[in-house]
């Protein structure tokens, strides 16, 4: 009982962290571009595979019966919070999911697991976010437990279940690769390292299982990747885009790291005079744990998940650190690792001090750790939530981008067409998101090359990025009253506004009073 109700009260605090105020922090470029892409299969009901420029189908078929559920088939009404609300969710089954392993790991190790799993700041942060990664980890965790179910169960319903893990992991981005490259990898070595046997398990069983296993991941993939059967190249496309991302991952033009860059924002990380971030508790623990795994513990079977376990968590550090290209949320599924090594780590350090007498020194000690981390995590998602100082704030659009947002609606409800008037996004791809997430219920948005100036002279509002290009500059002329604002650091973004319309928009703003979280314009620029 006591157990339970320890497990309600981590997954509370999970809850709490993960699902209070989704909608608090600006779009990511990254979200708003999945968000538009699960809009049109929301709207249309049509979606068809990109191995290009984006990954795995699985985010935007399971976000669709939430966004249906709470908003309709309409994308203009939909808020960041329907699209946030799926890796929220799963990421509170993350920190479910290791009990699973109880059996194997021990349930006191599995409950500290949950509750470092529940506070830690990576982990809770980009289960606030729309992409990919925590999808991949709850996938990954998920085929990991139901195997080890299904190997000391003989079930081979459990097999099914990791064959369904396994099918979502491959359709939900292409770092499933590295996954189960890293799980080959640890079975091969604990295969050559041998040691005790596990109890004898009959070859038919084996071949039973794994039919169990691959058929389900095979029909789920080829379900996903096909758009259910009405795209069949699909399959093909999701073979091809390999490698494009083997080439990406090695070239990492944009996205090029040290080999320490995970290490690094896990052990200690701080920006100028910004707060201390450190995660180093999870990873002295998982060091403990990890050391002890491959000592061996228990028997047979038991014994040698402990040692794959351990294994495969180091082959995921040593591949993501090796590959140039780096985005911290690509570390989630390591440090998820982390969590359960040092849940077996902290449980053997706890047992290790009781029979000195001294277990409420550790426990003293784990407490205190528990909490800095759930109060960074808090930090991290609800305060600092888009400030460059945050370690998890990577790229991510600023809160000034959002005055430029109610700088548009506030003159769309001056002009005689309101969200059907023109919009002129004319700027590099790279910066336009997420615009089109935040301009979605307008209707006449165009988004042009800077080398492409639309030939229109009367248009109500332009967006573009500067530094403007000679065309432009002779375009915007003296017609237009421009501000500046900040895209995401080091990205800015000019709206300019035809005078008329900047004349007429403040004369009636100064009559009804700026309202919460309206730009003032005090930073307006002299018109051009």
């Amino acid at each position: 009982m006591k157990r339970v109700f320890a497990v309600l009260l981590i997954v509370a605090a999970a809850s709490g962290l993960r699902l209070s105020r989704l909608g608090n922090r600006p779009v990511h470029h990254d979200e708003a571009n999945q968000a538009v892409r699960c809009g049109a299969l929301l709207e249309d009901g049509t979606y068809t595979y990109d191995p290009v420029d984006h990954h795995g189908p699985s985010l935007y078929y399971l976000t669709l019966p939430l966004a249906l559920l709470r908003d309709g088939r309409c994308l203009a009404e939909t808020d960041a919070v329907t699209f946030r609300l799926l890796p929220a969710l799963l990421g509170v089954g993350l920190v479910i999911l290791p009990l699973l392993m109880g059996d194997v790991f021990g349930r006191r190790a599995m409950l500290l697991s949950a509750l470092l799993g529940a506070t830690s700041p990576a982990l809770v942060y980009y289960s606030r976010f729309y992409i990919q990664e925590t999808l991949l980890v709850f996938f990954a965790v998920a085929f990991l437990c139901c195997l080890w179910r299904a190997i000391r169960t003989h079930r081979l319903s459990w097999a099914v279940g990791a064959g369904i893990g396994l099918g979502m992991m491959h359709a939900t981005k292409e770092t499933f690769i590295v996954v189960v490259g890293a799980m080959a990898g640890a079975a091969l070595i604990v295969a050559v390292w041998g040691g005790h046997s596990p109890r004898r398990i009959s070859l038919r069983w084996w071949r039973r299982c794994s039919a169990a296993i691959v058929i389900p991941a095979v029909i789920v993939s080829t379900l996903l990747y096909s758009s259910f059967l009405n795209n069949p190249t699909g399959v093909l496309d999701a073979v091809r885009a390999y490698g494009r991302q083997a080439w990406r991952g090695t070239s990492a033009v944009d996205h090029g790291r040290p080999w320490y860059e995970y290490l690094r924002i896990l052990l200690w990380w701080q920006s100028g005079r910004g707060p201390v971030w450190s995660e180093v508790l999870i990873v002295l623990l998982a060091l403990v744990g990890g050391l002890k795994l491959l000592a061996g513990n228990g028997k047979g079977e038991m014994r040698l998940w402990g040692r794959f376990f351990a294994l495969y968590t180091v082959l995921l550090v040593v591949v993501l650190s090796a590959i140039p290209y780096k985005t911290p949320w690509n570390m989630l599924i390591f440090l998820q690792a982390f969590t359960i090594r040092a849940g077996v780590g902290g449980a053997s350090v706890l047992n290790a001090l009781s029979r000195r007498g001294l277990v409420w020194i550790g426990v003293v000690l784990i407490a205190a750790g528990v909490g800095d981390l759930g109060r960074q995590a808090w930090r991290a998602s609800f305060v600092m939530e888009a400030d460059p100082a945050n370690p998890y704030a990577y790229s991510q659009t600023s809160r000034d981008f959002v005055g430029l947002v109610k700088r548009v609606e506030g003159i769309a409800e001056t002009h005689p067409a309101g969200k059907a008037m023109r919009i002129d996004v004319i700027t590099d791809p790279t910066d336009a998101w997420p615009l089109p997430w935040y301009l979605r219920a307008f209707t006449r948005v165009g988004y042009f090359s800077p080398d492409h100036v639309p030939p229109q002279i009367d248009l109500p509002v332009i967006v573009t990025a500067p530094p403007l290009t000679s065309e432009l500059e002779r375009y915007v002329g003296e017609q237009y009253v421009t501000e500046l604002y900040e895209l995401r650091p080091g990205t800015f973004l000019l709206l300019a506004v035809r005078q008329d319309l900047w004349a007429e928009y403040l004369g009636r703003r100064n009559k009804r009073g700026v309202e919460p979280g309206e730009p003032i314009g005090e930073a307006l620029m002299e018109p051009r």
